[in-house]
């Protein structure tokens, strides 16, 4: 169970599905802003254009999950955009771009457009670039 903060986005890195979290991160985020979505014992945070989570209250268990995010280089020379519907589905690279203005992208990451991986962790195994967490 995830029951700090700066823990929640490195376990969301690896996790396959969800994250089981405390009921103090789970109100934080629905309390710290208005929810994008929201239905019963579920809510969607974002905030501005960052990570979509999925968070999920079932009597006394709490989840999150990531839905969709952009996947940042370490060194800022690409930016991955990823997505998924429901957090029981795999990611797909919706696109993939370059950090730097008006440099073309390495031919070899055109073929990860429109794959599927299970986790942020895969796709930075299967591209073999290296992601900020």
């Amino acid at each position: 169970m995830i029951t700090e903060m700066f823990n929640l986005r490195p376990s969301l890195w690896e996790a396959k599905r969800e994250v089981e979290v405390s009921e103090r991160i789970y109100w934080y985020y629905l309390e710290v802003l208005p929810p994008v979505d929201m239905g019963l014992r579920q809510f969607v945070f974002q905030e501005g254009g960052g990570a979509r989570l999925i968070f999920h209250e079932d009597s006394t268990r709490f989840t999150c999950a990531l839905l969709s995010d952009c996947l940042v280089t370490k060194d800022f020379k690409y930016h991955i955009t990823i997505t998924r519907n429901r957090c029981t589905e795999n990611f797909e690279i919706k696109g993939i771009f370059s950090g730097e203005f008006g440099k073309e992208l390495p031919p070899n990451l055109f073929k990860f457009s429109g794959q599927s991986f299970s986790s942020p962790a895969a796709i930075e195994k299967g591209t073999g670039l290296n992601f900020r967490v």
